[in-house]
């Protein structure tokens, strides 16, 4: 806009200059020539007003445009919160129940700064209504059954100034990976086929243990060897302890990923290197891989980077057996009760997925980047640097840590609760 308009004035600067020296003119074409410069300096300022008073009412529509979009999301967010204090009387209970907000108004104040109320109000420039209606949406098993699961959708309608915007959203239940045949009742993942699976879900992700686990402390979340499994959520909260060693000498690589903004182990974890006494290449490796989408992270507040959350309930322990006649050395890689940022990207290292593009970091791999010794290195080589793999940095990892850093806090520590944690998808 302004070079445009910039242009207009120097225009009728250059006009107005122009009929000075005419002016100044004796000769009997003064008179004409000046208001004919009169004309056109009118014309060009008619010109500038008539483009300006386009271009502010342009910019009025757009802001009240914005406006209303944000209203209506703004409702929502609004009622969202609300509902989830509300008695389970005053919900709706069955699919297709619906029930409607109180309209909200937007209001300004004397200072020009927007405000909302549930009082209607003369001055108000805007309004915004909520439906709240309890639906169902569908969701496939691991064993291609299609099971419906209970969601709570909120559509709103935002009137600014004549200005009508829409937005809809969703809060979903917590899946539970056993009730929903992701495992059995001996903690082994359901495939489909070729030994590898990933399970899905746009809410909050419980893999509880199976009934007999509530009186066995032996039965863990497990992969066979050359198997691969990821289980994918906003929070996944694994109930149940993982078991990733490895017993064959075939070399099979078994990997376990969780994908989420918060990651929850409540129960112990066990990786493995099993290295052959014969061959330094003969390794068997069982880890775990911890990833967060860019889309659904935090910011570390110290080091102001895309990060997602893990909480460490339970020991993180890596056994790591070698020599012809095996020995087994069990290194802590992590402690309960450790609770650490990490990365999206971790540096230096190629994504596990292109489209969208996914980061992970490889808990086995990350230990023997950052525990260097003569050991360590020939394990890192054989296993990773061989296979084109490069080191971790020590800082894709961060133990938050209240006492050392200021900008963490002791909430900071304490993991969400998956079946209370409302996580909004807009649609």
């Amino acid at each position: 806009l302004l070079p445009a308009a910039h242009g207009i004035v120097d225009a009728g600067t250059e006009v107005c200059a122009f009929m000075k020296k005419i002016l100044k003119d004796k000769s009997g074409m003064a008179l004409p020539l000046a208001i004919a410069c009169i004309l056109v300096a009118s014309m060009l300022v008619v010109g500038l007003i008539t483009y300006s008073s386009g271009s502010v009412l342009q910019f009025s529509n757009v802001k009240r445009m914005k406006q209303s979009e944000y209203l209506a999301r703004t409702g929502i967010e609004a009622t969202v919160r609300a509902y989830s204090e509300l008695d389970d009387a005053l919900k709706p209970v069955k699919a297709n129940d619906s029930i409607v907000t109180q309209t909200i108004y937007l209001l300004t104040d004397k200072n020009g700064k927007e405000q909302y109320s549930l009082k209607k109000d003369a001055s108000a420039k805007g309004e915004v209504k909520v439906s709240v209606t309890k639906v169902k949406k569908k969701f496939t098993t691991a064993d291609e059954t299609e099971k419906e699961f209970d969601a709570v959708e909120f559509v709103s309608t935002a009137v600014v100034d004549g200005n009508t915007s829409t937005a809809k959203a969703s809060i979903v239940q917590t899946m539970d990976g056993y009730d929903n045949k992701w495992y059995n009742e001996n903690g082994e993942i359901a495939y489909k086929e070729g030994g590898k699976v990933a399970y899905d879900f746009i809410g909050n992700v419980i893999l509880s243990a199976p009934p007999k686990g509530t009186d066995s402390p032996h039965v863990n979340l497990s992969l066979g060897n050359n198997e691969s499994a990821a289980f994918i959520g906003n929070i996944v909260d694994t109930q149940m302890p993982i078991n990733l060693a490895s017993a064959s000498s075939s070399s099979p690589i078994t990997t376990m990923a969780m994908m989420g903004k918060d990651l929850i182990f409540e129960k112990n974890i066990t990786l493995s290197i099993r290295r052959s006494g014969f061959s330094s290449k003969g390794q068997n490796l069982g880890t775990l891989l911890i990833s967060v989408p860019s889309n659904m992270c935090y910011t570390d507040p110290v080091t102001k980077e895309k990060v997602g959350k893990v909480y460490f309930l339970g020991d993180v322990t890596l056994a790591i057996t070698t020599g012809l006649f095996p020995h087994t050395e069990r290194v802590k890689l992590f402690s309960a009760g450790d609770v650490c940022y990490f990365k999206v990207k971790p540096s230096g290292q190629e994504p596990i997925n292109v489209d969208p593009e996914i980061y992970a970091i490889d808990l086995v791999q990350y230990y023997l980047s950052t525990h260097k010794n003569s050991t360590n290195d020939i394990l890192f080589d054989n296993i990773y640097a061989n296979n084109g793999k490069k080191a971790n940095a020590a800082d894709d990892m961060r133990k938050i840590d209240p006492q050392k850093n200021k900008n963490d806090k002791f909430a900071d520590l304490i993991p969400p609760n998956p079946d209370s944690s409302i996580y909004l998808v807009w649609e």
